[in-house]
Formats: C-alpha cells, structure tokens, sequence
C-alpha cells in the first residue's frame, strides 16, 4: 500500500478489488505508522474493508500498522535476525525500544556489520520477515504485530 500516506480506504479497497479480479485467496495490507496516530491509519484501513463488506460478500483481507515501521517487527525477533545474517548469538541487535526513533537505521547497521553485509538488502529482509515467530517477539502489541497477526488469523485462517 505504498504511495504517500493518505487515502488508505479506497486504496485497500481499490486492492481488494484487484485482488479478486486476479482470482486471489486474500489480501494482506500494512501500512507504517511513521509519524502517525497508528490507531488512525488503522482505522483507514478498517474501513476500506467494510466498505467493500457493505457491498459485497466479505473477501479475506487482514490489515495492520507497523508503530513505527516494519523493521521495528523485524527487530522484535532477535533469533530470525541472527540466522539469515549468520550472526553468533553475542552479536549486539538493538531492542525495538532502543531503535524506536530509528528502525530502518538499526537494522540497517546489524546488516552492515554481518556476514551478508553486500546482500540485497530487500531479500535480506523478506527472508528474516519469513522466519519471524509471533511467539518471539516481546514488544509485539507496542510494534502493531500482535493485533496484526491477530488479523492475518482472523480473516485469513492459521497459516503455515
């Protein structure tokens, strides 16, 4: 849901409908709080999806706010961080609560500092956000992960 910060019902609206054009199971949408009120965005993205559940027959769609982005969620689980990057279990990450001010930063310098430093940065992170546990991730109702994963199993079921 990237292109700038406003809009974010008929956006998700706009992907649900994309979505089913495209024969699709579901939609997964999440939006950084940045600077923000994440509650706010949030709210945006509720209501894109019951404006399309007014209409329509509801169509799997979970929604989340990443407080104050989404390497914040990376962050919050350390042992996923540690084995995409092959860093020893000494290597100091920063906390989601040291990093608060700076996600992107922080886990922008774990990577610099690690093995896998001259790796995509974009893999890097799709592969630690596949192995990140729920059940690892301390600060994940401060971060937006809890309620996020909440929803991926509300609308779209336990995934694998």
């Amino acid at each position: 849901m990237h292109r700038g910060g406003r809009g974010y019902a008929r956006k998700l609206l706009f992907a649900i409908l994309q979505a089913i054009d495209a024969d699709l199971e579901g939609v997964v949408a999440v939006v950084d709080a940045d600077r923000a009120k994440p509650a706010k965005r949030l709210a945006e993205l509720r209501k894109g999806r019951d404006r399309h559940r007014e209409r329509s027959t509801p169509f799997p769609t979970a929604v989340g706010v990443a407080d104050p982005h989404g390497e914040a969620w990376l962050l919050d689980d350390r042992q996923a961080i540690r084995s995409v990057l092959g860093l020893p279990e000494s290597a100091r990450i920063p906390t989601v609560v040291q990093a608060r001010r700076d996600a992107k930063g922080a886990l922008q310098a774990v990577i610099d500092e690690s093995e896998r430093a001259g790796d995509r940065v974009m893999e890097l992170i799709g592969n630690v956000a596949a192995q990140v546990d729920p059940r690892r991730c301390v600060h994940a109702d401060r971060t937006g992960f809890g309620p996020f994963a909440k929803d991926v199993r509300d609308e779209l079921g336990k995934l694998p």
